[in-house]
């Protein structure tokens, strides 16, 4: 931080030019107005926002003048919160940066636990004074997911276990807001790639149907003629949650089950 030198008790303008090593090594300009000088040892002379890479703060200035020189302390604070940043296995959150690192994929069906969620304010700096019981809701994945709900926060920081199972095999992100006793939006978590399960059931698609993966089937089969031959639409190996085991290859024998009389198949 530089030494401003102030001569006269006076309102003026000064841009201080700033670099430190929470400022990530970034040098950042920064201009007060209308400061006030007092010749009084302690009194703060101005206060006003800086930006730095990452992160930002609202910024206070002590000063010491006596007639001749002032010296000036620059410190930081987080702003208001704005915002619930999830952090994923794999990645480490770091105050006024964010989240580094790529998220580890998980399975259809398999719990993880998410590393944490953190209370920043716009600048992805730690909001400390966020505390307490909240109560949290996700949105993002599909299927059926499950998540934990009631988490508490100290120091901006999630303390709960966030213990995570989704059902739907994609790469997705996940979002995290509070919606009691507050309403703190999230924003998305970097992508997670979620794998299929293992080999669970063989699904039968027929005529006038339609197969999705995650979902199975949907449409209404058609009508079929005894005697008449048709074509299965198709047969798809799916973990328990309907999403494609696309390891499943190679050759299979099938055995068919359900229709009466002496039906033929492909087996």
């Amino acid at each position: 931080i530089g030494i401003a030198v102030i001569r006269s008790m006076t309102t003026t303008q000064i841009t201080f030019t700033i670099t430190s090593a929470s400022n990530n090594g970034v040098t950042n300009s920064l201009t007060w107005q209308d400061i006030r000088v007092r010749p009084t040892a302690g009194t703060p002379l101005a206060s006003g926002n800086i930006t730095k890479a990452g992160g930002s703060g609202t910024s206070a200035m002590a000063g010491v003048v006596d007639g001749a020189t002032n010296f000036g302390t620059l410190t930081e604070v987080a702003g208001a919160a704005s915002k619930l940043i999830v952090t994923l296995p794999g990645q480490t959150f770091t105050s006024g940066t964010g989240n580094s690192g790529t998220p580890t994929a998980q399975t259809a069906g398999a719990s993880f636990t998410i590393s944490s969620i953190t209370a920043t304010d716009q600048f992805s700096n730690t909001v400390t004074t966020y505390s307490g019981a909240k109560t949290i809701s996700y949105t993002g994945p599909a299927g059926s997911p499950s998540y934990t709900t009631s988490v508490s926060f100290t120091n901006g920081q999630s303390t709960t276990s966030l213990a995570t199972t989704l059902t739907r095999a994609e790469a997705t992100t996940i979002t995290a807001s509070e919606t009691s006793p507050g309403t703190l939006a999230g924003v998305a978590s970097s992508s997670l790639t979620v794998n299929p399960g293992a080999v669970a059931k063989l699904v039968v698609t027929l005529p006038g149907q339609t197969f999705s993966s995650g979902t199975g089937n949907s449409g209404t089969p058609s009508a079929q003629t005894a005697g008449t031959p048709f074509n299965i639409n198709s047969i798809t190996a799916t973990d328990q949650y309907f999403n494609t085991v696309t390891s499943y290859s190679g050759a299979k024998t099938i055995s068919y089950t359900g229709p009466g009389g002496t039906p033929s198949y492909t087996t």
